[in-house]
């Protein structure tokens, strides 16, 4: 597969995980304008390379807000074992919202699974879902800079990342990527509205 060059404005994050080598797995999506037509591809990549400092910063700034989700702000020793792996984002408007991939260290050597819910930035549940909001958007273009701009991601980016497909289809391929006209995407919008 060749490499394509991308623009920031195409890109779109839907998940980021943090493996235990600093390195990064990111589901995203691409919008890509051709002539006026639009095409939408999905892809996931799994680099080998370690993640820049600055983006495992900027990571670790949400845990204050995992702590919080969870309710243990002001537990000391349980806030001192939850640490984020990652982000997820979806939806959009109304629906637009994230959760906190993290993990909690059990009494022992146990390791044990710490995400939030779902929550809306549009909710009025937490009073400090504009911070995570930018530091979101910080961490989706830092990701995008680590995929796209980094020091592999040279024009045979594709050929030198470890492609992973769940579903056995090929990604990024805009050859065949299905075209997606205004009609789509709202109805697409509303199904999305229906099911969440």
């Amino acid at each position: 597969m060749t490499g394509i060059e991308l623009k920031r404005s195409e890109f779109a994050l839907v998940q980021v995980v943090m493996g235990k080598d600093k390195n990064l797995s990111a589901k995203f999506i691409i919008a890509k304008n051709n002539n006026g037509e639009i095409f939408e591809a999905d892809g996931t990549l799994n680099y080998k390379h370690q993640s820049t400092e600055s983006f495992q910063a900027k990571l670790s700034e949400l845990q204050p807000y995992l702590c919080s989700i969870k309710k243990v702000i002001d537990n000391e020793d349980v806030k001192s074992k939850i640490h984020v792996k990652g982000l997820k984002l979806s939806g959009s408007g109304d629906n637009e919202g994230f959760e906190i991939l993290g993990s909690q260290n059990s009494d022992g050597d146990g390791i044990m699974k710490c995400d939030s819910h779902k929550i809306h930035y549009e909710g009025e549940e937490y009073s400090w879902l504009e911070e995570v909001r930018d530091i979101a958007e910080e961490i989706e273009n830092k990701t995008f800079s680590y995929l796209f701009e980094g020091d592999k991601a040279q024009p045979s980016l594709f050929e030198d990342a470890q492609e992973v497909d769940e579903n056995e289809d090929e990604k990024l391929d805009f050859d065949e990527a299905e075209e997606v006209t205004e009609e789509q995407e709202v109805s697409e919008e509303e199904n999305t509205e229906t099911e969440e």
